[in-house]
């Protein structure tokens, strides 16, 4: 297993080297190469790489870190999307109730009850995708929503793509 992350800070043409790596996660700071979707998330998310090692809990483990992070991640996408909409001028923040405002960017969004029903907001509302049907019994909102998907790695990973948080690239032959 082998990972090499490359800061994009202006002054290096730092590269790969001679190794071939099978994925290249393109972050706004940084390019991770890895081999394996695993290896990109473990760069990810603290501790995730080595919650292998947990014998029969580690896909449970793996999949609790994922959702802390899609969390995480979810919350950090809203608090952007929100600051840029404000920013430009493309929202009023006086118009924004606090009700608005809590259901975009929840105090605590693993306390708080997931939303239901459609949001018709004109800022998108980021929910996480396992709070819902299939894998709960809360049906899936419609309207001007957006989700982080921690149901596997490839599901995270394509939803950062998806955010416009990262760019994946993946070699033709890798799994």
């Amino acid at each position: 297993m082998t990972t090499r992350t490359i800061l994009h800070d202006g002054d290096t043409q730092d590269g790969a080297g001679e190794q071939r790596f099978a994925f290249a996660l393109l972050l706004g700071d940084r390019t991770i190469l890895a081999d394996t979707r695993t290896e990109l998330l473990a760069e990810l998310i603290p501790g995730y790489g080595d919650l292998q090692a947990h014998g029969d809990m580690a896909p449970e483990e793996m999949a609790w870190a994922r959702y802390c992070a899609a969390v995480s991640l979810a919350d950090q996408l809203a608090e952007v999307l929100v600051g840029e909409a404000v920013r430009t001028g493309a929202v009023d923040p006086h118009s924004l109730s606090e009700d608005d405002i809590n259901t975009l960017m929840p105090p605590d969004r693993m306390l708080s009850a997931p939303f239901e029903g459609t949001w018709g907001g004109a800022l998108p509302l980021v929910l996480v995708r396992s709070d819902y049907a299939p894998h709960t019994q809360v049906p899936v909102p419609t309207g001007n929503v957006r989700f982080v998907d921690p149901t596997t790695e490839t599901t995270l990973l394509d939803s950062l793509v998806e955010a416009g948080l990262a760019e994946l690239m993946v070699l033709a032959d890798a799994a």
